[in-house]
């Protein structure tokens, strides 16, 4: 096992291919900043590999009893997470990646699967493209159907950021969010009640770009009313900026009571979608088209 990297100028990051194409480090040249979390060594990275980098989740977060209907077709996934009946996070972020194209500064990972992945139903292959640029690093997601049927597609990255990225002490640090409601969980499983709130304790802060990680613990799943999270540090103004397409509605934060990182995870659709929200838009699972393709962008940059 070996980290691949890609550079330019101003941006140096590196991959670990057998980790679903994990982008474990982002680092900016110019002023020395990490502002990824990045596993010390592999050991770490094999105990909690969705806590480093950018784990790739397909399909994200979580679907009770590993079971969903879409288009009228039952689809049965394992239960990977059996202790709360659940399937969880796809595999993809523990499974090899095939490097497609590496260049200097880009590099490309694919993934294909003829009906084995989970048992999922459908021929499709999935392309995810890293590449630097003098602001930062994008990140586009292309899933295409090769099959004939219409398919459902959901994704999210479970991004992990090292909260101190520019020194000093965890609490001088904020995020900012536009959120506009949180999705309320019951935490036994933590499946969606079926009920939002759009007067959650952090929106206000979230949204002035007020809250402080370091004092909270958190987990919500939220939706945005806009296309860009911030993660500023208050004495320098210097800020990470994550921004996503506007097919990422949603955004799951979360830092597990740590004051070291934090979790800003877009995602294309609700936790169990289709099961507690049904087979409609507003759920944000994607229909992929019999021979068509789609592809979501998204991009990390440091500015200040």
């Amino acid at each position: 096992m070996k980290f691949l990297k890609i550079q330019n100028e101003k941006y140096e990051a590196e991959f670990l291919s057998e980790y679903g194409g994990n982008c474990v480090r982002l680092f900016h040249k110019p002023t020395g900043t990490e502002l990824l979390r990045s596993p010390a060594d592999l050991c770490v990275m094999q105990e909690t590999p969705l806590l480093y980098g950018t784990p790739l989740l397909v399909p994200p977060n979580r679907i009770s009893g590993g079971k969903f209907v879409f288009k009228g077709r039952e689809y049965v996934l394992p239960l990977n997470e059996p202790e709360h009946n659940n399937h969880c996070h796809g595999e993809l972020y523990r499974s090899t990646a095939e490097v497609a194209t590496q260049k200097e500064d880009e590099i490309v990972f694919r993934f294909f699967s003829d009906k084995t992945y989970l048992g999922f139903p459908h021929k499709v292959e999935l392309l995810v493209r890293f590449k630097l640029d003098d602001e930062g690093m994008s990140k586009d997601v292309t899933v295409r159907n090769l099959g004939k049927e219409s398919m459902p597609f959901a994704v999210a990255f479970h991004t992990t950021f090292n909260l101190v990225f520019n020194g000093g002490e965890p609490n001088e640090y904020v995020l900012k969010m536009p959120v506009m409601r949180e999705f309320l969980r019951e935490m036994t499983h933590y499946i969606p009640t079926g009920e939002t709130d759009e007067n959650f304790e952090e929106k206000k802060a979230l949204n002035e770009g007020t809250y402080k990680p370091a004092e909270h613990f958190i987990t919500k799943f939220t939706e945005l009313q806009g296309e860009s999270a911030e993660i500023i540090h208050l004495p320098t103004g210097r800020k990470i900026v994550y921004w996503a397409d506007p097919l990422y509605k949603f955004r799951h934060i979360f830092n597990g009571g740590s004051k070291e990182f934090i979790c800003v995870e877009p995602q294309t659709c609700r936790i169990d979608a289709l099961n507690v929200w049904g087979d409609i838009p507003e759920s944000g699972v994607l229909e992929i088209a019999g021979g068509s393709a789609l592809t979501l962008k998204s991009k990390i940059c440091l500015k200040g």
